[in-house]
């Protein structure tokens, strides 16, 4: 089950279908970053197809040339196809649409052909972002408001996850987590939409397959934390949008990060931070030992003034050159906001090895609350995670530690607030959460092992989506935690495939414990889906919609 694979063969299929010279591309919004996120321009143009346009824009005729159109199937599309077809652009039109198509739709398009140039409509089930070869978002942002969710979230959660099982061809059984209003609603409405499209669904049953609903506030800790490998910390502390790296302050303000087109990236996505500054280094000594220049390269600022120095080698490796300035940025942001400080507290606070005493944890926070080079957004994270932790707890001290955030961090009153409402949202949180957690499949503990003097105290923390792996694996997945829909039987069978949906987003450490089961569990292909990829800062504009209050921190 490879969902790029999956995605880029309906690309590829629709592109090649069309055997004419000539051909437009014609795109909305969504399907551009679908298409984005399995080809590059450059390959696509390797299949005669020289524009592609989004349904939006305003179109020259073209005659001479045929089109291709691949659209979700929306009202608004519809309508503008209509409008299309009415007034043709372009030779002849092959359509293909991401998701079934309605037969009144269908009869809008047919008598809008009035000069017959429609020659094909197909469904080509690619109504989801891939991420990676087991990961799919939505690119849908605050999908729930006021406890409740935003209908066309729920309409667009519904579409992309029937979309990736009819790609896959698995008709699943559905769980759902009990506790959660909005995870049983999406459940119900899935197990609905599959029954009225029976037909399509009849495939493939003698495979055992899970779909697992998930609600985000079962592990809101996971998101607060700060991130060591290198994607994570990539969407972590940079400004990125669809897989493209924003640096507005330096020579090179984009960066596009793309696996599948940048063999570096892919090598070390879900290498440490330190294992990545040891691999360019590696590269970047081999090429000197071929050079003239015997200068030492000890730290980054030495990487970046070895890459400057050498333009010949900039144009050989422009890709390594580009991870350079990456590094060198994250490094900077690192560095002036103490993160390995904080991180270690973090990771104090939610872990089991190194601090289980409730007055050590309490006395550690303050320290860093009175450290004016702590950032006021990271001494919220720290009173975040004490308040899930302890908000139980007969001494709790979350009021003591809101007036010092007052006092010595520089957070408003407004701020604080965030600190009632992140108890609020996670108060169905797992009661295993901050219990430990044995035989996962989360980051290996040998994590940090090349950044000198860093020990595994990074590391500690395990995301529940790992442990909810194991007792899928293991068959312990409680029924009356996770029911299965209305009028459906639990079968007592070890799917082969399990689909993870989360609603309110998923981290990229989420991302790297599927991947390690992935590689560790013969037999078993599991992929993790969402609303949305989070880092600290959407996680907060999450809770903030679902609490019906909008949460504003400033990214650093």
């Amino acid at each position: 089950m490879n969902l790029k694979e999956a995605v880029r063969n309906y690309v590829t299929n629709m592109i090649k279908a069309d055997s004419s010279t000539m051909k437009v591309l014609i795109l909305d919004d969504e399907t551009l970053k679908i298409v984005n996120s399995v080809y590059a321009m450059s390959e696509i143009m390797k299949y005669e197809v020289y524009l592609c346009e989004k349904i939006t824009s305003h179109r020259e005729n073209l005659l001479y040339l045929n089109c291709i159109c691949f659209l979700r199937p929306t009202q608004q599309n519809i309508s503008l196809l209509e409008k299309e077809l009415r007034n043709p652009h372009y030779k002849s039109y092959n359509i293909h649409f991401s998701h079934s198509i309605e037969k009144q739709q269908l009869k809008t398009l047919a008598d809008a052909d009035q000069f017959e140039l429609v020659l094909n409509v197909q469904e080509s089930f690619a109504d989801f972002q891939p991420s990676d070869a087991f990961l799919f978002h939505l690119n849908l942002k605050n999908v729930i408001a006021n406890k409740e969710w935003k209908l066309k979230c729920l309409e667009r959660t519904i579409e992309g996850v029937t979309s990736l099982l009819l790609a896959l061809k698995i008709c699943p059984q559905i769980r759902y987590q009990n506790s959660s209003e909005v995870a049983r609603r999406l459940a119900e409405k899935l197990r609905t939409h599959i029954s009225r499209e029976a037909t399509l669904f009849d495939t493939n049953k003698n495979r055992s397959s899970l779909l697992l609903i998930i609600d985000r506030r079962l592990d809101p800790v996971t998101p607060l934390l700060n991130q060591w490998t290198y994607q994570a910390m990539i969407n972590e502390l940079l400004n990125v949008d669809n897989d493209c790296v924003l640096l507005p302050e330096c020579d090179i303000k984009e960066i596009n990060l793309n696996p599948d087109h940048d063999e570096f990236y892919r090598k070390n996505i879900y290498n440490n931070f330190g294992e990545i500054c040891s691999n360019i280094k590696c590269f970047l000594e081999e090429l000197q030992n071929k050079s003239t220049n015997q200068a030492k390269i000890d730290s980054i600022e030495d990487m970046k003034k070895f890459i400057e120095n050498y333009p010949s080698f900039r144009k050989m490796s422009t890709k390594v050159s580009q991870h350079v300035l990456i590094i060198s940025e994250m490094s900077k942001i690192i560095n002036a906001n103490k993160l390995l400080r904080v991180s270690e507290c973090e990771q104090n606070i939610v872990g089991h090895q190194v601090i289980d005493n409730h007055n050590s944890c309490v006395q550690m926070i303050k320290d860093l609350l009175g450290n004016s080079e702590i950032k006021k957004h990271d001494a919220l994270r720290l009173v975040f995670l004490y308040a899930l932790k302890y908000d139980r707890h007969p001494r709790k001290e979350t009021s003591n530690l809101m007036n010092l955030l007052l006092k010595q961090s520089g957070v408003s009153e407004t701020e604080i607030q965030t600190i009632r409402m992140l108890i609020e949202y996670g108060s169905i949180k797992s009661p295993d959460l901050f219990k430990e957690k044995t035989n996962s499949f989360g980051i290996p503990s040998n994590l940090f092992k090349s950044i000198k003097g860093v020990e595994n105290i990074f590391t500690q923390h395990q995301c529940f989506v790992g442990s909810l792996i194991d007792q899928i694996h293991q068959m312990k997945l409680k029924e009356v935690l996770f029911p299965g829909v209305s009028g459906s039987t639990i079968v007592n069978q070890k799917p082969s495939d399990i689909i993870i949906f989360v609603i309110g987003g998923v981290t990229y450490e989420e991302s790297l414990a599927v991947h390690s089961a992935n590689q560790q569990i013969a037999g078993m292909n599991i992929i993790l889906g969402d609303t949305q990829i989070l880092n600290y800062y959407s996680f907060l504009t999450e809770v903030g919609s679902w609490v019906g209050e909008p949460l504003l921190i400033d990214k650093f």
